[in-house]
């Protein structure tokens, strides 16, 4: 698949296209900015645009008007925290192929996607289109982590989904850098990760931590 991606979390965004580009997509371009994914759009031709949706009504109709116009460039699917079913009926009307919840598993959006770009439709509550509800096993591994994880550690994760880099998350903090590396490579070992971004990956992905806002999920 060749795919633009729009998201206003630049962690989230950068996460996925890692995901992707990792099982040998072609991950065109990842921005922040709803009028720049529809100039892409335009140029580069993807085959699927991924695009954040709104989270309040306010934002929603200029959206949607923005969508109109890419949807006859591209196939477009949006991302969404939660689903209502009259925002699902509205963006059907205009031609979005679909909604893909942001707490599914990279795995199961990536599935997502694929249907999408074969021409299905891929809406929560239409039937046998319907997504896949987040994996169990997803949520259990992220309990199982949560246990090992100190609340600074817990802290530092969800300043990481938010994009923070070393200083930020010192300043945040009132914590030294050294001190906040310290807690940075702690929590990369318990979570068996290799890098920062993965590390985000999986707290997103398992439910740990919430990519609209950084704040903490697991109990």
């Amino acid at each position: 698949m060749r795919i633009v991606i729009c998201d206003k979390h630049p962690v989230f965004g950068d996460a996925l296209a890692y995901l992707l580009r990792r099982r040998g997509d072609e991950v065109l371009a990842v921005t922040t900015n709803l009028l720049r994914a529809v100039a892409m759009a335009e140029s580069l031709r993807p085959d699927l645009c991924l695009v954040d949706a709104p989270v309040d009504s306010e934002a929603e109709v200029p959206m949607l008007a923005v969508l109109r116009q890419m949807v006859n460039l591209t196939a477009v699917v949006l991302l969404v925290s939660t689903v209502d079913p009259e925002f699902q009926r509205r963006v059907g009307r205009i031609g979005v192929r679909g909604l893909v919840d942001k707490h599914l598993s990279g795995s199961a959006i990536i599935q997502l996607l694929q249907r999408a770009n074969a021409g299905e439709t891929v809406f929560p509550l239409a039937g046998s289109s319907a997504n896949p509800l987040a994996p169990t096993r997803m949520r259990n591994e992220s309990r199982r982590l949560a246990a090992f994880l100190t609340p600074r550690e817990r802290e530092v994760l969800c300043a990481l989904v938010r994009g923070n880099g070393t200083s930020e998350v010192a300043r945040s903090m009132g914590i030294s850098t050294t001190t906040a590396r310290c807690h940075i490579q702690s929590l990369l070992t318990k979570m068996g990760a290799h890098s920062r971004l993965e590390v985000v990956t999986d707290a997103v992905q398992s439910g740990m931590v919430d990519p609209r806002t950084g704040g903490w999920i697991s109990a």
